[in-house]
Protein backbone atom coordinates (compact mmCIF):
# COMPACT_ATOMS: atom_id res chain seq x y z
CA UNK A 1 0.00 0.00 0.00
CA UNK A 2 1.49 3.42 -0.99
CA UNK A 3 2.38 5.45 2.08
CA UNK A 4 0.35 8.46 0.95
CA UNK A 5 -2.96 6.59 1.27
CA UNK A 6 -2.81 6.54 5.07
CA UNK A 7 -1.71 10.17 5.00
CA UNK A 8 -4.63 11.43 2.88
CA UNK A 9 -7.15 9.58 5.06
CA UNK A 10 -5.55 11.04 8.18
CA UNK A 11 -5.60 14.56 6.71
CA UNK A 12 -9.26 14.22 5.76
CA UNK A 13 -10.06 13.22 9.33
CA UNK A 14 -8.02 16.19 10.61
CA UNK A 15 -9.99 18.54 8.38
CA UNK A 16 -13.24 17.16 9.78
CA UNK A 17 -12.02 18.16 13.24
CA UNK A 18 -10.32 21.49 12.45
CA UNK A 19 -12.03 22.78 9.25
CA UNK A 20 -8.79 24.35 8.01
CA UNK A 21 -8.48 25.12 4.29
CA UNK A 22 -4.70 24.70 4.59
CA UNK A 23 -5.22 21.02 5.34
CA UNK A 24 -7.22 20.62 2.13
CA UNK A 25 -4.58 22.44 0.05
CA UNK A 26 -1.92 20.14 1.52
CA UNK A 27 -4.10 17.11 0.80
CA UNK A 28 -4.63 18.28 -2.80
CA UNK A 29 -0.87 18.67 -3.36
CA UNK A 30 -0.20 15.16 -2.06
CA UNK A 31 -2.66 13.61 -4.49
CA UNK A 32 -1.58 15.74 -7.46
CA UNK A 33 2.03 14.68 -6.85
CA UNK A 34 1.03 11.03 -6.59
CA UNK A 35 -1.00 11.19 -9.81
CA UNK A 36 1.81 12.92 -11.68
CA UNK A 37 4.17 10.15 -10.57
CA UNK A 38 1.55 7.58 -11.61
CA UNK A 39 1.37 6.15 -8.10
CA UNK A 40 -1.92 4.36 -8.59
CA UNK A 41 -4.22 3.97 -5.64
CA UNK A 42 -6.25 0.77 -5.29
CA UNK A 43 -9.65 1.36 -6.95
CA UNK A 44 -11.64 0.28 -3.89
CA UNK A 45 -9.53 2.42 -1.55
CA UNK A 46 -9.95 5.41 -3.86
CA UNK A 47 -13.75 4.96 -3.95
CA UNK A 48 -13.87 4.80 -0.15
CA UNK A 49 -11.74 7.94 0.15
CA UNK A 50 -13.78 9.74 -2.53
CA UNK A 51 -17.07 8.88 -0.77
CA UNK A 52 -15.66 10.05 2.57
CA UNK A 53 -14.61 13.34 0.93
CA UNK A 54 -18.15 13.88 -0.39
CA UNK A 55 -19.69 13.18 3.02
CA UNK A 56 -17.30 15.48 4.87
CA UNK A 57 -16.88 18.36 2.39
CA UNK A 58 -20.30 18.76 0.79
CA UNK A 59 -23.40 20.09 2.58
CA UNK A 60 -26.23 17.62 2.97
CA UNK A 61 -28.61 19.52 0.65
CA UNK A 62 -26.49 18.82 -2.46
CA UNK A 63 -24.81 15.57 -1.45
CA UNK A 64 -27.44 13.24 -2.91
CA UNK A 65 -27.47 15.11 -6.21
CA UNK A 66 -23.70 14.88 -6.40
CA UNK A 67 -23.92 11.13 -5.82
CA UNK A 68 -26.11 10.84 -8.91
CA UNK A 69 -23.13 11.91 -11.00
CA UNK A 70 -21.00 9.30 -9.27
CA UNK A 71 -23.60 6.66 -10.18
CA UNK A 72 -23.15 7.43 -13.89
CA UNK A 73 -19.35 7.29 -13.77
CA UNK A 74 -19.54 4.05 -11.81
CA UNK A 75 -21.69 2.65 -14.63
CA UNK A 76 -19.21 3.59 -17.37
CA UNK A 77 -16.30 2.37 -15.28
CA UNK A 78 -17.09 -0.91 -17.04
CA UNK A 79 -15.10 -0.79 -20.29
CA UNK A 80 -18.01 -2.34 -22.19
CA UNK A 81 -20.43 0.32 -20.94
CA UNK A 82 -17.94 3.06 -21.76
CA UNK A 83 -17.70 1.87 -25.35
CA UNK A 84 -21.50 1.72 -25.56
CA UNK A 85 -21.66 5.28 -24.24
CA UNK A 86 -19.07 6.47 -26.75
CA UNK A 87 -21.04 4.86 -29.59
CA UNK A 88 -24.26 6.46 -28.26
CA UNK A 89 -22.70 9.93 -28.23
CA UNK A 90 -21.14 9.33 -31.67
CA UNK A 91 -24.61 8.69 -33.06
CA UNK A 92 -25.74 12.22 -32.13
CA UNK A 93 -22.63 13.80 -33.63
CA UNK A 94 -22.98 11.77 -36.83
CA UNK A 95 -26.65 12.74 -37.23
CA UNK A 96 -25.93 16.43 -36.62
CA UNK A 97 -23.13 16.39 -39.20
CA UNK A 98 -25.56 15.23 -41.92
CA UNK A 99 -27.60 18.45 -41.68
CA UNK A 100 -27.18 20.38 -44.96
CA UNK A 101 -26.06 23.54 -43.18
CA UNK A 102 -23.55 21.85 -40.88
CA UNK A 103 -20.00 21.48 -42.18
CA UNK A 104 -18.72 19.37 -39.31
CA UNK A 105 -19.27 18.36 -35.70
CA UNK A 106 -16.42 17.93 -33.25
CA UNK A 107 -16.46 15.78 -30.15
CA UNK A 108 -14.71 17.48 -27.23
CA UNK A 109 -13.77 16.29 -23.75
CA UNK A 110 -15.24 13.12 -22.24
CA UNK A 111 -15.66 10.58 -23.89
CA UNK A 112 -13.30 11.97 -26.58
CA UNK A 113 -9.97 12.10 -24.77
CA UNK A 114 -8.37 9.53 -27.08
CA UNK A 115 -9.69 9.23 -30.61
CA UNK A 116 -7.25 6.60 -31.84
CA UNK A 117 -7.12 4.06 -29.04
CA UNK A 118 -10.73 4.75 -28.01
CA UNK A 119 -10.73 2.49 -24.96
CA UNK A 120 -7.92 4.53 -23.39
CA UNK A 121 -10.24 7.56 -23.23
CA UNK A 122 -12.10 6.03 -20.28
CA UNK A 123 -10.22 7.92 -17.61
CA UNK A 124 -11.35 8.08 -13.98
CA UNK A 125 -13.42 11.29 -13.97
CA UNK A 126 -13.86 11.09 -10.20
CA UNK A 127 -10.34 12.53 -9.85
CA UNK A 128 -11.53 15.75 -11.49
CA UNK A 129 -14.72 15.67 -9.44
CA UNK A 130 -12.66 15.39 -6.26
CA UNK A 131 -10.58 18.42 -7.28
CA UNK A 132 -13.84 20.34 -7.84
CA UNK A 133 -14.97 19.39 -4.33
CA UNK A 134 -11.70 20.72 -2.89
CA UNK A 135 -12.00 24.00 -4.84
CA UNK A 136 -15.63 24.29 -3.75
CA UNK A 137 -14.79 23.66 -0.08
CA UNK A 138 -11.90 26.16 -0.11
CA UNK A 139 -13.64 28.67 -2.42
CA UNK A 140 -10.68 28.60 -4.79
CA UNK A 141 -10.26 28.07 -8.54
CA UNK A 142 -13.48 28.73 -10.46
CA UNK A 143 -15.36 29.09 -7.16
CA UNK A 144 -13.29 32.01 -5.91
CA UNK A 145 -15.34 35.21 -5.60
CA UNK A 146 -18.27 33.62 -7.45
CA UNK A 147 -21.35 35.77 -6.91
CA UNK A 148 -24.07 33.35 -8.00
CA UNK A 149 -25.42 30.10 -6.57
CA UNK A 150 -22.20 28.26 -5.79
CA UNK A 151 -23.99 24.96 -5.13
CA UNK A 152 -25.49 25.03 -8.64
CA UNK A 153 -22.05 25.89 -10.03
CA UNK A 154 -20.52 22.80 -8.42
CA UNK A 155 -23.33 20.55 -9.65
CA UNK A 156 -23.15 21.98 -13.16
CA UNK A 157 -19.40 21.41 -13.48
CA UNK A 158 -19.49 17.89 -12.05
CA UNK A 159 -22.67 16.59 -13.74
CA UNK A 160 -22.06 14.48 -16.85
CA UNK A 161 -22.65 16.38 -20.07
CA UNK A 162 -21.74 15.99 -23.72
CA UNK A 163 -19.74 18.64 -25.61
CA UNK A 164 -20.31 18.70 -29.37
CA UNK A 165 -18.90 21.66 -31.29
CA UNK A 166 -20.82 22.80 -34.37
CA UNK A 167 -19.21 24.17 -37.55
CA UNK A 168 -22.13 25.84 -39.31
CA UNK A 169 -22.60 27.22 -42.82
CA UNK A 170 -23.82 30.82 -42.95
CA UNK A 171 -22.61 32.45 -46.21
CA UNK A 172 -23.95 35.93 -45.43
CA UNK A 173 -22.18 36.18 -42.07
CA UNK A 174 -19.11 38.39 -41.87
CA UNK A 175 -17.21 39.11 -38.69
CA UNK A 176 -14.25 41.16 -37.53
CA UNK A 177 -11.23 39.57 -35.90
CA UNK A 178 -10.93 42.63 -33.69
CA UNK A 179 -14.31 41.69 -32.18
CA UNK A 180 -12.78 38.42 -30.94
CA UNK A 181 -9.90 39.95 -28.99
CA UNK A 182 -10.03 38.88 -25.35
CA UNK A 183 -12.84 36.48 -26.14
CA UNK A 184 -16.04 38.04 -24.92
CA UNK A 185 -18.45 36.45 -22.42
CA UNK A 186 -20.64 33.78 -23.95
CA UNK A 187 -23.75 35.85 -24.71
CA UNK A 188 -21.66 38.57 -26.45
CA UNK A 189 -19.34 36.27 -28.42
CA UNK A 190 -20.11 37.07 -32.10
CA UNK A 191 -20.14 33.42 -33.20
CA UNK A 192 -22.49 32.37 -30.43
CA UNK A 193 -24.71 35.40 -31.00
CA UNK A 194 -24.93 34.55 -34.69
CA UNK A 195 -25.61 30.89 -33.97
CA UNK A 196 -28.39 31.72 -31.52
CA UNK A 197 -30.16 33.58 -34.32
CA UNK A 198 -29.22 31.08 -37.03
CA UNK A 199 -32.49 29.74 -38.54
CA UNK A 200 -31.36 26.09 -38.52
CA UNK A 201 -30.28 25.98 -34.87
CA UNK A 202 -33.66 24.81 -33.61
CA UNK A 203 -33.61 21.98 -36.16
CA UNK A 204 -30.45 20.66 -34.51
CA UNK A 205 -31.95 20.96 -31.03
CA UNK A 206 -35.08 19.07 -32.03
CA UNK A 207 -33.04 16.34 -33.72
CA UNK A 208 -30.93 15.76 -30.62
CA UNK A 209 -33.78 15.90 -28.12
CA UNK A 210 -36.03 13.56 -30.13
CA UNK A 211 -33.37 10.90 -30.50
CA UNK A 212 -32.11 11.37 -26.94
CA UNK A 213 -35.55 10.71 -25.51
CA UNK A 214 -36.38 7.72 -27.70
CA UNK A 215 -33.04 5.90 -27.42
CA UNK A 216 -31.72 6.20 -23.85
CA UNK A 217 -28.26 5.04 -22.82
CA UNK A 218 -28.45 1.73 -20.92
CA UNK A 219 -32.26 2.13 -20.89
CA UNK A 220 -31.92 4.87 -18.25
CA UNK A 221 -30.12 8.05 -19.25
CA UNK A 222 -31.67 10.38 -21.83
CA UNK A 223 -31.01 13.83 -23.29
CA UNK A 224 -32.83 16.46 -21.26
CA UNK A 225 -31.83 19.75 -22.84
CA UNK A 226 -29.51 21.48 -25.27
CA UNK A 227 -27.34 24.27 -23.92
CA UNK A 228 -28.06 27.42 -25.92
CA UNK A 229 -27.81 30.28 -23.42
CA UNK A 230 -30.88 32.02 -24.79
CA UNK A 231 -33.33 31.30 -21.97
CA UNK A 232 -33.59 32.91 -18.51
CA UNK A 233 -32.23 30.67 -15.77
CA UNK A 234 -30.60 28.26 -18.23
CA UNK A 235 -27.44 27.90 -16.15
CA UNK A 236 -29.47 26.67 -13.19
CA UNK A 237 -31.53 24.45 -15.50
CA UNK A 238 -28.35 22.82 -16.77
CA UNK A 239 -27.38 22.01 -13.21
CA UNK A 240 -30.77 20.40 -12.56
CA UNK A 241 -31.52 18.51 -15.78
CA UNK A 242 -29.36 15.53 -14.90
CA UNK A 243 -30.29 15.41 -11.23
CA UNK A 244 -34.05 15.59 -11.72
CA UNK A 245 -34.46 13.42 -14.80
CA UNK A 246 -31.26 11.38 -15.31
CA UNK A 247 -31.02 13.49 -18.46
CA UNK A 248 -27.76 14.72 -19.98
CA UNK A 249 -27.23 18.21 -21.31
CA UNK A 250 -25.76 18.35 -24.80
CA UNK A 251 -23.60 21.46 -25.04
CA UNK A 252 -23.49 22.46 -28.71
CA UNK A 253 -22.36 25.98 -27.94
CA UNK A 254 -19.04 25.64 -26.14
CA UNK A 255 -17.23 25.56 -29.48
CA UNK A 256 -19.35 27.00 -32.29
CA UNK A 257 -17.79 28.44 -35.44
CA UNK A 258 -18.93 29.59 -38.88
CA UNK A 259 -17.27 27.57 -41.62
CA UNK A 260 -14.99 30.45 -42.72
CA UNK A 261 -13.58 30.85 -39.21
CA UNK A 262 -13.05 27.08 -39.00
CA UNK A 263 -10.91 26.88 -42.14
CA UNK A 264 -8.77 29.85 -41.09
CA UNK A 265 -7.94 28.52 -37.60
CA UNK A 266 -4.52 27.02 -38.51
CA UNK A 267 -3.18 30.44 -39.50
CA UNK A 268 -3.53 31.59 -35.88
CA UNK A 269 -0.56 29.65 -34.54
CA UNK A 270 1.11 32.16 -32.23
CA UNK A 271 0.77 31.70 -28.48
CA UNK A 272 -0.81 35.14 -28.21
CA UNK A 273 -3.63 33.96 -30.51
CA UNK A 274 -4.93 31.62 -27.82
CA UNK A 275 -6.22 34.38 -25.52
CA UNK A 276 -6.80 36.94 -28.28
CA UNK A 277 -8.74 35.32 -31.09
CA UNK A 278 -10.03 31.76 -31.00
CA UNK A 279 -9.38 30.75 -27.40
CA UNK A 280 -11.52 27.66 -26.93
CA UNK A 281 -11.26 26.57 -30.59
CA UNK A 282 -7.45 26.69 -30.72
CA UNK A 283 -7.32 24.92 -27.36
CA UNK A 284 -9.46 22.11 -28.73
CA UNK A 285 -7.46 21.85 -31.97
CA UNK A 286 -4.16 21.51 -30.09
CA UNK A 287 -5.58 18.92 -27.73
CA UNK A 288 -7.22 16.93 -30.52
CA UNK A 289 -10.88 16.30 -31.25
CA UNK A 290 -13.11 13.67 -32.81
CA UNK A 291 -14.27 14.92 -36.21
CA UNK A 292 -17.65 14.04 -37.74
CA UNK A 293 -18.47 15.11 -41.30
CA UNK A 294 -20.91 14.14 -44.04
CA UNK A 295 -20.89 10.44 -44.84
CA UNK A 296 -18.28 9.56 -47.50
CA UNK A 297 -16.76 13.04 -47.29
CA UNK A 298 -12.98 13.34 -47.03
CA UNK A 299 -10.87 16.19 -45.67
CA UNK A 300 -10.29 18.77 -48.40
CA UNK A 301 -6.50 18.50 -48.25
CA UNK A 302 -6.09 15.25 -46.34
CA UNK A 303 -5.25 16.75 -42.97
CA UNK A 304 -7.93 17.97 -40.61
CA UNK A 305 -8.05 21.51 -39.23
CA UNK A 306 -6.82 20.15 -35.90
CA UNK A 307 -3.79 18.51 -37.51
CA UNK A 308 -2.90 21.62 -39.53
CA UNK A 309 -3.12 23.74 -36.39
CA UNK A 310 -0.79 21.36 -34.55
CA UNK A 311 1.75 21.44 -37.42
CA UNK A 312 1.78 25.21 -37.50
CA UNK A 313 2.16 25.67 -33.75
CA UNK A 314 5.09 23.24 -33.75
CA UNK A 315 6.87 25.07 -36.57
CA UNK A 316 6.23 28.48 -35.03
CA UNK A 317 7.72 27.28 -31.73
CA UNK A 318 10.78 25.93 -33.55
CA UNK A 319 11.60 29.19 -35.38
CA UNK A 320 13.72 30.48 -32.52
CA UNK A 321 14.40 27.39 -30.40
CA UNK A 322 15.20 23.73 -30.84
CA UNK A 323 12.87 21.69 -28.65
CA UNK A 324 12.47 18.10 -27.50
CA UNK A 325 9.19 16.22 -27.80
CA UNK A 326 8.57 16.61 -24.06
CA UNK A 327 9.22 20.35 -24.30
CA UNK A 328 6.71 20.68 -27.15
CA UNK A 329 4.06 18.82 -25.14
CA UNK A 330 4.89 21.02 -22.14
CA UNK A 331 4.20 24.08 -24.30
CA UNK A 332 0.85 22.64 -25.39
CA UNK A 333 -0.15 22.01 -21.77
CA UNK A 334 1.12 25.44 -20.68
CA UNK A 335 -1.15 27.15 -23.22
CA UNK A 336 -4.15 25.76 -21.38
CA UNK A 337 -3.10 27.36 -18.10
CA UNK A 338 -5.17 30.48 -17.65
CA UNK A 339 -7.26 29.68 -20.74
CA UNK A 340 -8.89 26.44 -19.65
CA UNK A 341 -7.99 24.89 -16.35
CA UNK A 342 -9.90 21.74 -17.27
CA UNK A 343 -7.54 20.72 -20.07
CA UNK A 344 -4.49 21.73 -18.08
CA UNK A 345 -5.53 19.64 -15.10
CA UNK A 346 -6.18 16.68 -17.39
CA UNK A 347 -2.56 16.54 -18.48
CA UNK A 348 -1.41 17.06 -14.90
CA UNK A 349 -3.54 14.44 -13.17
CA UNK A 350 -3.76 11.70 -15.81
CA UNK A 351 -0.52 10.21 -17.07
CA UNK A 352 -2.45 8.60 -19.94
CA UNK A 353 -3.54 12.05 -21.18
CA UNK A 354 0.06 13.18 -21.41
CA UNK A 355 0.88 9.94 -23.23
CA UNK A 356 -1.91 10.69 -25.71
CA UNK A 357 -0.42 14.14 -26.37
CA UNK A 358 3.07 12.68 -26.75
CA UNK A 359 1.72 10.19 -29.27
CA UNK A 360 -0.03 12.93 -31.29
CA UNK A 361 2.97 15.26 -31.44
CA UNK A 362 5.45 12.48 -32.10
CA UNK A 363 3.48 11.58 -35.23
CA UNK A 364 3.33 15.23 -36.28
CA UNK A 365 7.09 15.61 -35.87
CA UNK A 366 7.78 12.44 -37.83
CA UNK A 367 5.79 13.78 -40.76
CA UNK A 368 7.63 17.11 -40.60
CA UNK A 369 10.98 15.27 -40.59
CA UNK A 370 10.00 13.02 -43.51
CA UNK A 371 9.02 16.05 -45.59
CA UNK A 372 12.08 18.08 -44.54
CA UNK A 373 10.32 20.81 -42.58
CA UNK A 374 12.18 19.72 -39.44
CA UNK A 375 15.30 17.73 -38.62
CA UNK A 376 16.15 15.82 -35.46
CA UNK A 377 19.48 16.30 -33.69
CA UNK A 378 19.68 13.81 -30.84
CA UNK A 379 16.63 14.49 -28.66
CA UNK A 380 15.98 17.97 -30.10
CA UNK A 381 13.96 19.05 -33.14
CA UNK A 382 15.18 21.94 -35.29
CA UNK A 383 13.35 23.73 -38.10
CA UNK A 384 14.88 23.57 -41.61
CA UNK A 385 15.01 26.28 -44.28
CA UNK A 386 11.98 24.65 -45.92
CA UNK A 387 10.08 24.71 -42.64
CA UNK A 388 11.09 28.31 -41.95
CA UNK A 389 9.94 29.45 -45.40
CA UNK A 390 6.64 27.65 -44.96
CA UNK A 391 5.77 28.95 -41.48
CA UNK A 392 6.84 32.52 -42.32
CA UNK A 393 4.36 32.45 -45.19
CA UNK A 394 1.65 31.18 -42.81
CA UNK A 395 2.46 34.00 -40.39
CA UNK A 396 2.47 36.54 -43.24
CA UNK A 397 -1.06 35.47 -44.18
CA UNK A 398 -2.06 35.60 -40.51
CA UNK A 399 -0.88 39.21 -40.35
CA UNK A 400 -2.78 40.03 -43.56
CA UNK A 401 -5.97 38.56 -42.10
CA UNK A 402 -5.55 40.59 -38.92
CA UNK A 403 -4.82 43.78 -40.90
CA UNK A 404 -7.84 43.21 -43.15
CA UNK A 405 -9.90 42.46 -40.00
CA UNK A 406 -13.17 41.60 -41.75
CA UNK A 407 -13.63 37.92 -42.58
CA UNK A 408 -16.18 36.64 -45.09
CA UNK A 409 -17.05 33.29 -46.64
CA UNK A 410 -14.51 33.76 -49.49
CA UNK A 411 -11.42 34.12 -47.29
CA UNK A 412 -10.55 30.41 -46.88
CA UNK A 413 -10.62 29.94 -50.67
CA UNK A 414 -7.97 32.63 -51.08
CA UNK A 415 -5.51 31.11 -48.64
CA UNK A 416 -6.10 27.34 -48.23
CA UNK A 417 -3.33 26.56 -50.75
CA UNK A 418 -0.75 27.86 -48.25
CA UNK A 419 -0.96 24.80 -45.99
CA UNK A 420 1.43 21.86 -46.04
CA UNK A 421 0.93 19.93 -49.29
CA UNK A 422 -0.14 16.59 -47.90
CA UNK A 423 -1.88 13.46 -49.08
CA UNK A 424 -5.03 12.01 -47.54
CA UNK A 425 -4.46 9.34 -44.89
CA UNK A 426 -0.85 10.36 -44.25
CA UNK A 427 -0.02 11.09 -40.63
CA UNK A 428 -3.51 10.24 -39.45
CA UNK A 429 -3.98 10.49 -35.71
Amino acid sequence: MPTYIKKINRLLAEYQSHQSADILFFLKNILLTAWQKNENIDKLEWKQFFKASIDILLPYNIRNKFYKSVVFYDAVDSQNNYLIFRKWVDSFATDLAQHPQVEAVIGIGYPYYDNINISRGNIDITRRMWLSIIDYATRSGRYANYQGDIDSLLLKFTAPDIDLGIIFVDPSFTFKLSDLIKEKPWPENPFRKRFLNWPKRKDLEKMVLSKGQSKPFLHKWTIGMVHSLNRPGEFEAMAQSYFKKDAFVIDMFNTVLPIHAWYLLPFFCKEEDMPNYFTSSLRDMLFGVALFTKKNKHHLEGFSISEKTQFNFILNWLINHSLSLDEIVDKVVALFEGNNAGHASLANIYLEIREILINIYQVRLQYLITHKYVKQIKSKYKITDIGTKYIKNILRIRDLLIKNDEINIQMPLLFHHAFIDNKPNECRI
